[in-house]
């Protein structure tokens, strides 16, 4: 028997204008998408990003290999731990100093995900929380916080809503990653940011919670581009998005811009 599992992406093609598009989505094995639809920056043009779903840690490791890095990291399940992850190459221009949590080895809280960005000098680009007993602990992506990738940033989590701006406006920062997730039978927070200044800063948007129509209409209105987005439920019909005016801004005129959203049948 398969499983059903809430998902949602964003695609680039050659065309033009921006679309939502929802359903049940088959099996998706590779994608073409521009550097701004990914958690972290990379060279201009399009870059070929494999997924899959629904992977415990060790077949992760196995997939990557040598050659592959991830770029994004989702926890499907939390025990035992399964991962919905997106990889790239590892190679030429896209080629980085990384690493990722909680690999084959325990899971690892707020405390331990710090001390292993400290120990590394690395820098989180993809994060995603899951609880267990009451505890928060977290599946991450760095990548090395040196040369071209060297930024000041900032993480938070078991944050209400309501500490969002507030930590945004302290930090002059915008939001790079933002997930929710269920702690205690209260909805907390966990995010990442980025200073918004220099070569980084852009107008953006960020929103919680928000149906799919929602989404559509903001990106229209603020005529944006995604550049997070998260199922905010199970079923996949609300989400937790950022979006950027610079992301949109630097697309080329005939790049269309597509997210889906819907579910996956395992089968």
């Amino acid at each position: 028997m398969g499983v059903l599992l809430g998902c949602a992406f964003v695609l680039c093609s050659a065309a033009g204008g921006v679309s939502a598009r929802g359903g049940r989505v088959s099996r998706p094995a590779v994608a073409s998408v521009e550097p701004a639809s990914l958690p972290e920056p990379l060279a201009n043009g399009t870059v070929s990003v494999t997924w899959y779903f629904a992977q415990p840690p060790q077949q992760v490791k196995d997939l990557l290999g040598n050659d592959n890095r991830l770029v994004s990291i989702d926890v499907q399940q939390a025990a035992p731990l399964l991962l919905n992850v997106a990889m790239v190459r590892n190679t030429g221009v896209a080629r980085k100093a990384w690493w990722w949590a909680p690999g084959v080895g325990p899971d690892m809280t707020g405390a331990e995900l710090g001390g292993y960005c400290a120990l590394h000098e690395g820098r989180i680009v993809s994060l995603d929380p899951y609880v267990i007993n009451g505890t928060t602990y977290f599946a991450a992506v760095l990548i090395g916080n040196a040369g071209s990738d060297d930024k000041g940033w900032w993480w938070y989590f078991d944050q209400p809503s309501s500490s969002i701006d507030k930590l945004t406006s302290q930090h002059h920062a915008r939001l790079v990653d933002l997930r929710s997730y269920v702690k205690d039978r209260a909805t907390f927070y966990a995010f990442v940011m980025l200073p918004n200044a220099g070569g980084d800063e852009s107008a953006w948007w960020w929103y919680a919670g928000a149906s799919a129509a929602a989404v559509k209409t903001s990106l229209e209105e603020n005529k944006a581009f995604l550049t997070s987005l998260r199922p905010a439920d199970r079923a996949g019909t609300t989400f937790d998005v950022i979006m950027s005016a610079s992301a949109a801004s630097t697309m080329p005129a005939s790049q269309n811009v597509s997210w889906i959203w819907g579910t996956i049948d395992t089968d």
